[in-house]
């Protein structure tokens, strides 16, 4: 009751029609902006307050470019990101489990000692990178969903540096965001380089071969936070939707219709009573508490000739850990732990 009587004491605001439109028009978005051409789902073709979102639940009562018929695309892309990224460290357990089955034949018996001491390092340098991989998986979808719901922002030109052609040239992240991905995926970006140099180390482990007859999957990216701060930015931030238009059409349909019915749209409020100095813990999304909140120094540089500079930094891990994806999945989908237990 509280809630609704301040919104009804905060005035709406009009906006220019020509700038509203511009304002659900992310090119990271592309594919996905209103268009009455297309029967795939589709982002608003101007911000509006909705009550009914549940992937980017935080950007409900606030003017926004979602709706409820965009969110299997949304939840699709975030399945493929965690697919692409559980789908290499099963890689790594496939690799475990052939090292182990040379560990009980014949010629592992008939090496010298050195080598079965070589051979045995390697076999067990597996074990700590898989009991790593889900906390960062968990960390690295954490982002994901962040920059997934970086769609629904209407004032995303102010996070993004652009060329001349309007191209985004790289999105401004928060070093909040970086560290505590980095943070968590540092033992496992650790432990993933030593399985390499300890395979490399010996005869007898290289002679099993990669899995599926190719190389170990690159870990690289997790080897340290500067490393994992630059895949961040340039892989991550500037790719948010992992898929095609074609794959995801039906899925939209089905969910958007089911979640539409009966909900509504709210004229486009900003109500101050969620309004929290910290942006980590609060409830609106990175879009407006970098309005809301002063700068703290995450302003950028003067713009250069021909180039728009990000005026403001976002914090993708803070938004996806407010939002609706189910980031428990993540890590229970990275349980390698369990998987690779088998095979002891």
């Amino acid at each position: 009751m509280i809630l609704w009587l301040a919104l009804l004491l905060i005035p709406v605001v009009t906006q220019d029609p020509v700038h509203s439109v511009f304002q659900c028009t992310n090119p990271l978005f592309r594919g996905y902006w209103a268009s009455n051409e297309s029967s795939v789902a589709r982002l608003q073709d101007r911000p509006v307050a909705r009550t009914d979102l549940v992937r980017c639940k935080m950007w409900n009562y606030h003017a926004s470019c979602c709706n409820p018929s965009l969110e299997g695309t949304q939840q699709l892309m975030f399945d493929s990101r965690l697919k692409q990224l559980t789908a290499d460290v099963q890689l790594l357990a496939s690799q475990a489990r052939a090292v182990q089955s040379l560990q009980q034949s014949d010629v592992y018996e008939q090496a010298d000692a050195l080598e079965r001491a070589l051979f045995d390092k390697a076999f067990d340098s597996f074990q700590p990178a898989l009991d790593h991989a889900p906390l960062c998986i968990e960390a690295v979808m954490s982002f994901v969903a962040g920059m997934i719901c970086f769609s629904c922002n209407p004032r995303w030109d102010m996070f993004v540096s652009q060329a001349e052609d309007g191209e985004i040239n790289s999105v401004n992240i928060t070093a909040e965001s970086c560290i505590y991905v980095g943070q968590r995926c540092g033992q496992f970006g650790r432990a993933a380089l030593h399985v390499v140099r300890h395979i490399m180390s010996s005869s007898l482990a290289k002679s099993v071969g990669g899995p599926l007859g190719g190389p170990l999957p690159d870990f690289g990216m997790f080897k340290n936070r500067i490393a994992t701060c630059s895949w961040l930015r340039d892989v991550i931030a500037l790719h948010p939707f992992l898929g095609a238009l074609s794959a995801t059409s039906n899925v939209d349909r089905q969910i958007g219709n089911q979640q539409s019915m009966g909900r509504s749209t709210v004229p486009s409020l900003t109500p101050r009573a969620q309004r929290n100095d910290n942006p980590r813990t609060s409830v609106l999304p990175t879009g407006l508490v970098a309005l809301l909140v002063p700068s703290d120094g995450r302003m950028s540089k003067q713009s250069q000739t021909g180039i728009k500079r990000a005026q403001l930094a976002l914090d993708p891990v803070g938004d996806g850990q407010r939002s609706g994806f189910r980031l428990t999945a993540a890590f229970e989908a990275a349980s390698f732990r369990r998987l690779f237990g088998q095979a002891f």
